[in-house]
């Protein structure tokens, strides 16, 4: 099982890197004070992290942020009456790579920061991260180095609570104002 794993995943970065050579990204400076547009990647199968990231949305909309969500549900939910866009696993193609609408919605969003909240970092929403425009992106630590500008080694035992102060913390850290020096 693990060889064919191996495969999908040599499949799934050759396909990646493919669809980043044709891609140019806008980057610069950018920090939380400066972004106007924020988009929340997260697993939303667990019930208790889904409420934390939507919490945390609403306190970045209270600071005048305008917040895009998608979230990624392992199994196809009973209802479909969530407040935010989302994919299954059956939206990833044999590639590994996510497809569909939804997907693609949040991908041709103009982000000024995109932070994927995740404690473990997976193969689709690498993709996901990759492939978007936005100016930074921020998530946990993975070999593909690609998908992020800044990477978070959450601690063991650490919940998502915990990760979202360590963002905000170091994001705090870009928050300076750089004034020219008189001569």
């Amino acid at each position: 099982m693990s060889f064919l794993n191996d495969i999908k995943k040599g499949i799934q970065q050759r396909t990646l890197k493919k669809q980043l050579s044709n891609k140019e990204r806008k980057t610069g400076e950018m920090n939380m004070l400066k972004a106007k547009s924020i988009g929340l990647l997260f697993d939303a199968t667990n019930l208790s992290e889904r409420n934390t990231v939507l919490s945390y949305a609403e306190k970045l909309k209270k600071k005048n942020k305008k917040v895009q969500l998608l979230g990624f549900f392992e199994q196809a939910p009973q209802e479909d009456n969530f407040t935010f866009p989302f994919y299954v696993k059956k939206d990833i193609n044999w590639k590994g790579v996510p497809v569909g609408q939804k997907i693609k919605d949040f991908l041709e969003l103009r982000l000024d920061l995109l932070i994927h909240l995740n404690l473990e970092t997976n193969l689709h929403s690498e993709s996901i991260a990759a492939i978007s425009d936005a100016c930074l992106k921020i998530g946990p630590v993975t070999e593909n180095v690609h998908c992020y500008d800044l990477m978070i080694d959450p601690a063991k035992n650490q919940n998502l609570s915990d990760f979202i102060n360590q963002v905000e913390l170091l994001l705090q850290k870009t928050n300076t104002e750089h004034e020219p020096t008189k001569v």
